[in-house]
């Protein structure tokens, strides 16, 4: 594809409608959900960072909150896997916490406690007018869960008169104790620390890429979802990879248009 072309598209990207327009509102929402958990007395207010970095819309997205526990641990380790280490969290005698049981930090009572309260501070806002935009957004809180990890996602979205970007958040949970600068992720029956450098994802292609499809009325859908694959974006033009990305769903969404299109 010529040198040309691929600055036309660049151009052509920069004048689409962009998405940052959300990460705008992105603070005030973080900061709303904050003022939530202290309002619906929550045992977690006070302990909650980094949600602004959960925000799928981000260039550089970071998969977990964190969680800043109010006293300290030791920490047991049981063995070492290809993710880090793997460990059980004693607290000390005097710690009195909804989540700690017979001495032991518990990480799926402590997911379930933080489920709980995600979704009572989250239904407590219900709706908000962002003061920066003026537009009216309604924020939903959900989870999932295996055998061995929760996923926590709260979305916002706007009203469909004012118009407006989303805002997704999806993440784990992180935890750190006093004076113990590890991150612990509950994973199943213990903990989880991750021992080896982790790079958090980065994703301007693929933002870019959201944004060119949301100008063309292009919403993800469980079947669209996995057409935006980061390998359409290594070692090539942006705008090759959105091209390719826009064969993809254009197959997935019909079919009968033209047979799925698969990389090389």
């Amino acid at each position: 594809m010529s040198l040309k072309f691929n600055e036309a598209f660049a151009k052509v990207l920069e004048k689409v409608t962009s998405l940052d327009d959300g990460l705008k509102v992105d603070e005030e929402i973080c900061e709303k959900i904050y003022q939530a958990f202290h309002d619906v007395n929550s045992i977690f207010k006070g302990t909650l960072f980094d949600l602004n970095k959960t925000n799928t819309l981000k260039s550089y997205y970071q998969p977990w909150i964190v969680l800043k526990m109010p006293f300290k641990i030791t920490p047991n380790k049981l063995c070492t896997v290809s993710k880090g280490g793997i460990y059980q969290l004693k607290a000390g005698r005097n710690v009195r916490h909804l989540a700690v049981q017979n001495g032991l930090v518990d990480p799926k009572l402590l997911a379930a406690l933080f489920d709980f309260d995600l979704k009572r501070a989250v239904g407590r806002i219900g709706q908000v007018r962002s003061g920066q935009s003026g537009q009216v957004y309604k924020l939903d809180a959900e989870s999932e869960s295996n055998s061995e990890i929760v996923l926590y996602s709260i979305d916002v979205t706007w009203s469909p008169i004012a118009g407006g970007p989303e805002l997704f958040y999806y993440f784990e949970l992180g935890l750190q104790f006093l004076d113990d600068p590890n991150v612990y992720k509950p994973f199943g029956t213990v903990f989880l620390v991750l021992e080896k450098p982790i790079n958090i994802i980065g994703k301007d292609d693929i933002v870019a890429c959201d944004k060119f499809m949301k100008h063309l009325n292009i919403e993800r859908s469980e079947d669209t979802d996995n057409c935006y694959f980061p390998d359409k974006f290594r070692n090539r033009p942006l705008s090759d990879g959105i091209l390719d990305t826009l064969k993809y769903v254009v197959s997935v969404s019909n079919p009968n248009v033209c047979p799925p299109f698969t990389t090389s």
